[in-house]
C-alpha cells in the first residue's frame, strides 16, 4: 500500500504474484535484482531519454519480424517465428502509477511462438538462478521445447529446474 517501490532482492520479483498485487493497487515498483553498489556509478547512471529512444527502436524492429535466427561463433543456431508477436521495450522509466520493471534497465524484447523454437543455444556467460558457469552450455531445441543439455553440473542444475516447472 505505497505509491513507490524499490525492491532490492537477490532475484527478480517482476514476474511474482506480489509484484501484480502491488501494481494493481497502482504502486510503482522498480526491482534491482543482484543489485551492487558499482550499480550507481556505472550502468545506473545512463541517459534514460537516449535509452528510451534505442529500446524504442530495437522494439521497432522486432515488431516488424517475422522469424528470429540466433547465429553465433560458439554455435548457437536457433530458429523461432515471431509472427503476430509484439516487440516492448524497457528503459527505466517508471513514472506512471502501476508502472513497473527492472533497473539497470535498456533492452527490447519479444516473446516468440512457443512451439516455434528449433536448433541450438550456447550460453556461455551466466544464467539466473545458477550464476556464472564453469563452462559453456548448449541448449538443444525441438519445437519450442529443450530436448536436450549439455553443460557439466550447471547443466544438471537446469534441468532440475526444467523438470520441477513442467513441460512447456
Amino acid at each position: 500500500h505505497v505509491d513507490v517501490a524499490l525492491i532490492i532482492t537477490r532475484y527478480s520479483m517482476t514476474h511474482t504474484r506480489a509484484r501484480e498485487k502491488a501494481t494493481h493497487r497502482g504502486t510503482r515498483i522498480a526491482c534491482l535484482p543482484g543489485f551492487t553498489r558499482q550499480m550507481l556509478a556505472g550502468p545506473l547512471m545512463v541517459d534514460y531519454e537516449e535509452l528510451k529512444r534505442l529500446s524504442v527502436k530495437m522494439s521497432r524492429y522486432l515488431d516488424s519480424a517475422n522469424t528470429a535466427h540466433l547465429l553465433s561463433n560458439d554455435g548457437s543456431c536457433l530458429t523461432m517465428s515471431l509472427e503476430e508477436r509484439a516487440g516492448f521495450a524497457d528503459f527505466g522509466i517508471y513514472t506512471a502509477a502501476k508502472d513497473f520493471g527492472n533497473l539497470p534497465a535498456g533492452e527490447a524484447f519479444i516473446a516468440p511462438v512457443e512451439s516455434s523454437a528449433n536448433g541450438k543455444v550456447v550460453i556461455d556467460g551466466s544464467m539466473t538462478r545458477i550464476g556464472l558457469l564453469k563452462s559453456p552450455m548448449t541448449l538443444t531445441f525441438e519445437r519450442g521445447l529443450v530436448t536436450k543439455i549439455e553443460g557439466g553440473e550447471e547443466g544438471l542444475l537446469l534441468e532440475a529446474m526444467l523438470r520441477e516447472a513442467g513441460r512447456g
